[in-house]
């Protein structure tokens, strides 16, 4: 996969397109060894803080100074964890959950 992936991120880097991996479904260590082994300067990351929460998938504050070398955008919205096991949390305008500095977080 890691060689499929790379193919094509030369493909559309030719071009001068970036890509970019949107957090949220992995921890922010899992995607940043992807992106090393990757080794492509146009793939990046659309970072996500809410998923990382509706995902539980740790802290998105210390997922995006992990992956803030692959910072390709970011994609605002909060959230609150689930109080259901298995279920879904709760999406909540920016600043009305529970990603705690995110508003004045400085890269």
């Amino acid at each position: 996969m890691i060689e499929r992936l790379r193919e094509v991120a030369d493909v559309f880097g030719e071009k001068g397109i970036e890509l970019a991996f949107e957090t949220g479904q992995e921890s922010g260590e899992s995607l940043q060894r992807f992106l090393f082994k990757l080794d492509r300067a146009n793939v990046g990351v659309n970072f996500d803080p809410a998923n990382m929460i509706l995902y539980e998938k740790g802290d998105p504050i210390q997922a995006l100074r992990t992956l803030a070398p692959w910072l390709k955008q970011c994609h605002l919205k909060d959230a609150n964890k689930t109080r259901r096991p298995g279920a879904w949390g709760e999406e909540v305008p920016l600043g009305a959950g529970e990603v705690t500095g995110w508003v004045s977080f400085e890269c």
